[in-house]
């Protein structure tokens, strides 16, 4: 299915391969497909995964995001022949997001030596796999078999990845763009009060960086005592070229805030462009990778309300509860901590 794709991952590392089952893509311009599949390794034992090698067949794939379950998931009872069905939302009961994921123009990604991907016991074996593909073609009879080779080892590494999600919500009320203007900056803030919930400091040592077609730049602002203490990013958003990009490692406070910068470009478009799901629309997301097991996994700021007036935070432990604070303090902080 793969042989124009040779393997590139660690040769003397076994390796597995999980993909979509061939269905057919729909014609709509933006389509949300998901299937089940079952890590083929012993779920009693704990591996972990070292390396991770997209494997992509599908000419319209514009990100695919993964879930892990511990238990057989339930599964919507209107499914295709091949056993895919339509997911705009990936929440299954049981299932948590999970470290396998692409977005365009990613290539193979190798976890640092001291780094794995924790697979096997007690993490879930099965493996929820979500495509968004875009189609503005309307091009019927595409079939996808896209997915990932999984280089993984019985030899655990000292720590298992986790990861923080920030930025701005995919909603309209995040981001709302006018049109026929080429500056235009957002900011969202994961503070203190959610970093917090950590329970003690964390590493960061990858940053995965995602915005749309109106993206022009992106930055991270790390900030200590009031004081930054660096800032990461992209001067050029570029969206055929996202990967994962390796920084020296820096840790990260449960007092420490974490403040996202987006600059978007919409001087190419007559209508208004919103936050969404779709490639039209737009994101603002950073992905960050960190290690030394961090409690929480979702910090997304929301820098627009209808009254203009307020933040909300929501961190792990503290869910339903919405706390309000004054629009100047903080920002969203949805916590939903997962391993991998």
């Amino acid at each position: 299915m793969f042989d124009d794709n040779p393997p590139l991952g660690p040769p003397d590392l076994p390796s597995f391969e999980v993909h979509l089952p061939g269905h057919v893509i729909p014609t709509s311009l933006d389509s949300f497909m998901c299937s089940n599949m079952t890590f083929p390794i012993d779920p009693a034992k704990r591996y972990h995964i070292v390396a991770v090698e997209p494997l992509i067949a599908n000419p319209f794939a514009h990100h695919i995001i993964t879930n892990v379950c511990v238990d057989p998931p339930r599964l919507p009872g209107d499914l295709t022949p091949e056993g895919s069905w339509e997911c705009p939302s990936m929440g299954l009961p049981g299932c948590s997001m999970y470290s396998l994921g692409w977005s365009v123009g990613q290539r193979i990604n190798y976890l640092p030596d001291h780094i794995g991907i924790p697979l096997g016991a007690g993490t879930g074996r099965h493996l929820i796999f979500q495509m968004h593909s875009n189609n503005p073609r309307q091009m019927p009879g595409e079939r996808d078999t896209s997915g990932f080779r999984v280089y993984y080892t019985e030899e655990l590494r000292e720590f298992d990845t986790a990861g923080i999600t920030t930025g701005l919500s995919a909603s309209s009320r995040a981001i709302s763009l006018p049109p026929q203007q080429p500056n235009i900056n957002l900011q969202s803030e994961c503070p203190e009060q959610c970093l917090a919930q950590a329970g003690g400091p964390v590493t960061v040592y990858q940053i995965n960086w995602h915005m749309h077609q109106t993206g022009k730049s992106v930055y991270l602002s790390h900030v200590r005592d009031g004081v930054e203490l660096r800032r990461l990013g992209i001067n050029h958003w570029d969206y055929n070229w996202q990967g994962n990009h390796k920084y020296e490692e820096f840790e990260v406070l449960p007092t420490d805030r974490l403040i996202t910068y987006c600059n978007f470009d919409t001087s190419g478009r007559t209508e208004p462009t919103y936050g969404g799901e779709g490639t039209q629309d737009e994101m603002c997301f950073v992905w960050i990778g960190v290690y030394a097991n961090p409690g929480i996994g979702f910090c997304v700021g929301i820098n627009q309300f209808e009254n203009d007036a307020f933040y909300q935070t929501a961190c792990q432990g503290q869910l339903p509860t919405l706390v309000a604070r004054p629009y100047s303090e903080l920002g969203i902080c949805e916590a939903n901590y997962f391993r991998g």
